[in-house]
């Protein structure tokens, strides 16, 4: 029976760490909101250059500004009112630096529309231990802002000690299935010495 009160304790417990642990519900990257020192330019580029499709805004943002939508994710255009808000050199590029990234299936392509346009970016390809490479295009916004434009589906995402939870959670289910064991063993009436596992 102390084995049974235990493995109870424990796993109220364990569903209590769980409750904390969980992530919120959220669904997917909405939009990305940017300030601009001219909209119009804004939208030329993110519409010619990466294929962005200009859409309805609310009629309530009585405010300067667009909004851009492709690939699953939103761009929002905000007209600046302030110079000093927005990055003064826009020719400074490093792949360290704030960027938003997309994902491509034709890096060449990508490049060439880069250069059909005039946008100066940086090149590079990065190789892990296993071989794997990923392609990079860094390049800015009429306003300074980095974007940069990659090959990462070929980079397996694997989530920071992820071995840690796989265990706890199959540990979570073996006390589980112990406890469930335990309760058909005393509804089937055994003698209660076989839980006292302390003799």
């Amino acid at each position: 029976m102390r084995l049974l009160c235990g493995i109870l304790l424990v796993d109220k417990k364990r569903m209590e760490e769980r409750k904390e642990e969980s992530p919120p519900t959220l669904v997917a990257l909405n939009h990305v909101s940017m300030l601009c020192r001219n909209v119009k330019h804004s939208i030329d580029f993110y519409t010619k250059v990466l294929g962005f499709v200009l859409v309805e805004r609310p009629p309530a943002l009585d405010f300067d500004g667009a909004w851009l939508f492709n690939y699953g994710v939103g761009i929002h255009l905000v007209q600046s009112k302030e110079e000093d808000r927005l990055p003064s050199d826009t020719d400074h590029l490093d792949p360290m630096d704030n960027h938003i990234s997309f994902k491509c299936e034709d890096m060449e392509e990508m490049e060439k529309r880069l250069k059909e346009f005039n946008t100066k970016y940086i090149k590079r390809t990065k190789e892990d231990e296993s071989g794997t490479k990923i392609d990079q295009l860094f390049f800015n916004d009429p306003d300074g802002f980095m974007v940069e434009i990659c090959n990462c589906e070929n980079l397996k995402l694997v989530p920071a000690g992820s071995m840690g939870k796989i265990n706890s959670h199959l540990i979570a289910t073996i006390r589980c299935w112990i406890w469930t064991m335990l309760m058909i063993l005393m509804m089937m009436q055994i003698p209660s010495r076989v839980f006292d596992l302390g003799q």
